[in-house]
Parts: structure tokens; sequence; C-alpha cells
């Protein structure tokens, strides 16, 4: 099983958008995206290849997305791998977001996978366009690295900081607001706050 990328990432927390631009093969069958751990545990893989690559770095699985075109699927599958436990349940259309087709990736084209980390979920777009959410199975403070594996040219990996650090979070005493460019689809916008006065009151 070729491994298109591997890399460490700096402490993954709550607040950062990890970026994954590559190509795809036009012959590709698929090719996967993963978050893991660098604990080396080994896991019973789909053949004997694959079992040896994953017993040489690998460790628990935090986010596995694999995207398929073969066999008739055409499906970006989801799912977690825990030593002790094996792989998770898997996440074909539950969680995506609504009119999505179930692979928007083609063989022989670009893309730009965008994983956005949040407290609770891990929101993924696919070429600037939300795609689905994945809620954690595990701690974040556990991802150490990012693979991509099997049939795709990897052009560019990033992590980067775009939310500040949850905690602390503001000054509670003021409030700033600014939007720097007009809204189009595809923006969001997040509202943070602290509820205060009466417990059966409104905002």
């Amino acid at each position: 099983m070729a491994k298109a990328y591997s890399g460490s990432l700096y402490p993954v927390q709550a607040g950062q958008l990890i970026t994954v631009v590559g190509k795809v093969s036009s012959e590709s069958e698929r090719f996967d995206v993963e978050l893991l751990s660098d604990n080396g545990h080994s896991y019973e893989g789909e053949d004997d290849e694959a079992q040896d690559d994953y017993d040489s770095d690998y460790g628990d699985i935090h986010f596995h997305m694999s995207v398929r075109f073969c066999c008739g699927g055409n499906e970006i599958v989801r799912n977690t791998h825990l030593k002790c436990i094996g792989w998770g349940e898997e996440e074909r259309e539950v969680n995506m977001l609504p009119d999505n087709i179930k692979n928007p990736i083609r063989p022989g084209g670009f893309f730009k996978i965008a994983i956005y980390v949040d407290q609770c979920y891990f929101f993924i777009s696919i070429d600037e366009k939300p795609f689905c959410t994945y809620k954690h199975r595990l701690p974040l403070f556990g991802i150490r690295k990012i693979n991509v594996l099997r049939d795709a040219k990897i052009l560019q990996v990033t992590q980067k900081q775009v939310q500040p650090v949850p905690w602390p979070t503001f000054d509670e005493n003021s409030f700033i607001g600014s939007a720097p460019l007009q809204f189009n689809p595809g923006n969001v916008n997040v509202i943070a706050g602290a509820l205060e006065g009466d417990s059966s009151g409104k905002f």
C-alpha cells in the first residue's frame, strides 16, 4: 500500500484547520487521509501489504477518511480505529450535509480537503464546499501525525490556527465584532457568549 504523504502535526486543538491538496490518479481505486497517534499499535489490515505498512508506524487512527472510486462504491467512508477494539462504525451517509453527493472527488482531478477542528467535531469541506461532520471518538491531544495512503499525489499539507485558542476565551467586559468581507455562500458566523441573568430568561 503506497504512502503518498506522511508527516508530523503540531498539537491538534480546537480552532485549527488542516488542509490536504492533491491530485488523484486517473486509475485510482481509492485514497485515504488519516489523523493518527504515534502509540505504535498495529491493526488488522485488508491484506498483508497493508498490515506491514500499518505495523511500521501507525497508532490509534482518530479520523480515517477513505475516498473510494472502485467497485461501484464511489463514496467517502469515515471511521476510527482503536488498538483494543478495532474499527468502529462506519459513516457513509450519516452526518453529511444536505444535498451533497457521496463523493465529489473524481479520478484524474485535483482536490482540496479541509478539516476544521472544533471542540467536539471535525467539520470537513471538499473543494471549498462543506461536506460532512465527524464527532471526535478520541481526545484531540492524542493526534500526532497525518498520513495519506494509496493513489493520490499530494501537493500541499498545512496546519494552522484559524480561531483563537478556546480557553481563556475573551474579556467579559468588552465586545468586538467585524465583517471584513461581504457575506457570501459558504461563510460561517460564530457567536460565543456567557449567559447571565434570570435562568428562565431569553437571548
